[in-house]
């Protein structure tokens, strides 16, 4: 009975102190009606809305997000447990209830020490008629857009959890979202949360980038050397390699510097050049089909 009345207070405390700071940390964002309601997320198709889609599926294969934050409610301490599983039911020992995908669960214990109690668990999305999402755009390029989970009633409040999403390309999948607060009276959370999954795809990502960065690891790169680019190149590395080598050996051996093979480069000019008087002249013999002054086959010896 000496406990009842403090444990009142610290209720009334703690809903008014979450109000203030769930209003003061409110974003003035203009919304559009949204474009997406169902039962059920289906990660493995992409969210969309208008020309912009957002792939969930690498959510898929993580473990839940488990974030928190306490707050001071004299005689008490409060804590607030979010477990956020956006494509597949929590696990059991979550105590959320069998098919429940995003639940929140509140406990507090006495400043002077002791054990946490449970206060409440409250489902926000799952499994089942009872649960609704909705998509809602708030930036015009797509990247900063909000989720709406709607749960049923809870302490005859309808229960919602808005999850204010943020493209991050250099962010990790398994980034974690940050609490917001829980506006008690309402029965509204609010998470906010950077990633990489809420980057739209692009009309190229469609086929093989979820995370909307630019890259495609089902396609080659672009813009990248072919064949013939790594020929030249190649050719031309080693004829350096050569000519650098090749001058230093004969300053080792006869002190000078000069290039290797000096007769041979310096004949090659010409070489090439009567190399290509005779395939000319071979070309131009075979289509003359038989001219006179020609040897056989038209060949004209040198």
């Amino acid at each position: 009975m000496t406990s009842s009345n403090p444990s009142r207070r610290s209720k009334i405390t703690q809903a008014s102190i979450l109000l203030l700071a769930s209003m003061a940390g409110a974003d003035p964002l203009t919304r559009r009606a949204p474009t997406a309601s169902a039962a059920a997320l289906d990660c493995a198709q992409p969210l969309t809305f208008g020309s912009n889609q957002y792939d969930l599926s690498s959510l898929s294969s993580l473990d839940p997000v488990i974030i928190s934050a306490k707050y001071d409610t004299p005689p008490s301490i409060t804590t607030y447990s979010l477990a956020l599983s956006l494509c597949k039911p929590l696990p059991s020992d979550q105590s959320c209830g069998s098919g429940t995908r995003v639940c929140q669960r509140v406990s507090s214990k006495l400043s002077a020490g002791g054990d946490d109690v449970v206060n409440q668990i409250i489902p926000f999305y799952g499994d089942g008629a009872a649960y609704r999402y909705e998509l809602e755009d708030v930036s015009t390029d797509g990247k900063e857009w909000t989720l709406e989970l709607k749960g049923p009633e809870y302490a005859g409040r309808r229960q919602k959890l808005e999850i204010q999403m943020s493209c991050d390309p250099s962010a990790s999948v398994e980034s974690k979202p940050t609490f917001k607060g829980y506006d008690l009276m309402e029965g509204e959370g609010k998470v906010s949360w950077r990633t990489k999954i809420a980057c739209p795809m692009s009309t190229k990502d469609k086929d093989g980038d979820p995370a909307g960065d630019g890259t495609n690891p089902l396609q080659p790169a672009q813009g990248g050397w072919g064949f013939f680019s790594w020929f030249f190149f190649l050719i031309i590395m080693g004829l350096i390699i050569y000519f650098v080598l090749g001058t230093y050996q004969n300053h080792q051996k006869y002190g000078v510097y000069e290039i290797p093979h000096r007769d041979f480069w310096r004949e090659a000019p010409y070489l090439v050049q009567d190399a290509g008087r005779h395939a000319w002249k071979s070309i131009a013999g075979g289509s003359g089909g038989g001219s006179s002054g020609r040897g056989s086959g038209g060949y004209e010896p040198l």
